[in-house]
């Protein structure tokens, strides 16, 4: 029953996202910050067509959570592994995992109308 009201509340993603944040303040300067960066670009809706709850996002985190940490522990800076848009790298990962970007989805969306008005 607590997994199903932990579901239900989203009170399991929140103490994923706790947990990432606890996993990416061990790591050197710069990556924390990126963290930050990628996460507000994927949770604002404006990159990314997530859906309501964000849970498809989850993974996504889980990744990106696990590639810095393979990044840091490879004696990367952040710029050498995000590069120096860290919003657009996770943009870009979630999109990789089958996420539409928010601009194709709304051009989509667009061109189904206009085919609609033209009877196509």
């Amino acid at each position: 029953m607590v997994s199903f009201w932990n579901t239900i509340t989203g009170n399991d993603m929140s103490a994923d996202l706790k947990a990432y944040a606890k996993r990416i303040d061990q790591l050197p300067a710069g990556y924390p910050e990126a963290w930050a960066q990628m996460q507000a670009a994927l949770m604002s809706g404006m990159n990314v067509s997530a859906s309501f709850t964000g849970r498809d996002l989850m993974p996504v985190f889980a990744g990106l959570v696990d590639y810095l940490e393979e990044a840091a522990g490879d004696g990367l800076l952040i710029d050498d592994a995000l590069g120096t848009d860290p919003a657009s790298f996770a943009t870009q990962a979630a999109n990789a995992n089958g996420i539409p970007l928010l601009l194709e989805k709304m051009g989509a969306q667009l061109n189904r109308h206009v085919h609609l008005k033209l009877g196509r």
